[in-house]
């Protein structure tokens, strides 16, 4: 490794390299898309967000706090096939941070022939420029962010539509959160002392992460997951509790990942006493059988906090692990690679 490159994967935190500049700036982001102008009046029953990785994830999250606070469903779809249910009386909100995402950009494309109000989320590209062709509103993220690094403006805009179409309450519920929020990223820079991020990726270093989310944090496992895949270069799995309970346990205590593997619990320090004691006798009996557990405390007063403050704290172990790991978090060469060879028939 160069001193150049090793000098940045050393300060990527305080603001050496762009991704840990950006994932730092998460809350920062979501104001800044918060204050965007919005106008749109659809009529609608249902959402469907469309997107692929990191591009889907606010989808995610907001899928989870829909649940919780709203009639109107919300679902994710990833893929290159729309459900047959959506239809004239779904918004659709097609996400791609690049705009040239080749799955995104066919969703579109079926959801227009299907009559669907949509809304697109990009930073420019193929995705743009069809939808200022068709008339389709269109909310700018900032270009020359890694589409992982640029969570805060997702959030921000799905949460400005969902909020400014009456699906639920999510700008109000994001300025709320933003002290605490700024709080926590204060809390994991490598100045802080007693920094949970850092201790954990410690922990984790040289296994397997597994991460498990409550089911109102099912997206926040899924981002912990994705984070280390491609910032750490690290295997990493994810599912959720109590799920677990009626299939996984048995390959964990029967089976013999312990020596390669390690679940990591995102636990919900609000959920109700039913679903904790749950959860309490499923890391009890892991622990029983001599798996080490490593158990993450998530406050909040709704998912939709819940799943941020989780995001961050996963985003900030995976550029901790990067780190100990000392490999730069910025470039995914692998996904370049593939998409160079998917390329020749994968066109728009």
């Amino acid at each position: 490794m160069s001193l150049t490159v090793e000098k940045t994967v050393l300060d990527f935190v305080n603001g050496g390299s762009n991704i840990g500049r950006s994932i730092s700036e998460t809350p920062e982001q979501i104001e800044e898309s918060l204050s965007l102008p919005f106008d749109l009046d659809y009529d609608f029953s249902k959402v469907c967000v469309c997107g692929m990785g990191a591009s889907a994830i606010a989808g995610d999250i907001f899928a989870d706090f829909s649940n919780e606070t709203s009639t109107t469903p919300v679902n994710v779809i990833r893929g290159v096939d729309l459900p047959r249910w959506v239809d004239s009386d779904t918004l659709t909100l097609v996400t791609s941070y690049s705009g040239n995402t080749y799955e995104t950009l066919e969703l579109y494309r079926q959801a227009r022939q299907r009559d669907s109000p949509i809304v697109s989320v990009c930073s420019g590209g193929e995705l743009q420029s069809m939808s200022e062709k068709h008339g389709v509103p269109t909310y700018p993220v900032p270009p020359g962010i890694q589409p992982r690094a640029a969570l805060g403006h997702m959030v921000g805009i799905t949460a400005l539509c969902l909020d400014g179409l009456d699906v639920c309450p999510a700008k109000k519920e994001l300025q709320r959160m933003m002290p605490e929020l700024k709080e926590l990223r204060d809390t994991m820079m490598p100045s802080y002392p007693d920094n949970q991020a850092s201790a954990l990726a410690s922990s984790l270093l040289d296994t397997v992460p597994v991460i498990y989310g409550h089911p109102n944090m099912s997206a926040s496992s899924l981002r912990w997951k994705t984070q280390i895949n491609e910032n750490s270069k690290m295997m990493a799995f994810s599912g959720v509790m109590p799920e677990f309970n009626h299939n996984e346990i048995v390959g964990w205590i029967e089976g013999s990942p312990r020596m390669r593997c390690s679940p990591v619990v995102l636990y919900d320090a609000n959920a109700p006493e039913t679903l904790k004691g749950i959860i309490d006798a499923s890391v009890d009996s892991l622990r029983d059988s001599g798996v080490e557990v490593h158990e993450v405390q998530i406050e909040g007063e709704s998912s939709l906090e819940k799943n941020l403050r989780s995001s961050l704290i996963g985003d900030f172990v995976s550029l901790y692990l990067a780190l100990m790991r000392r490999v730069d978090p910025e470039p995914v060469g692998a996904i370049m690679a593939l998409k160079e060879k998917l390329a020749m028939f994968l066109r728009p």
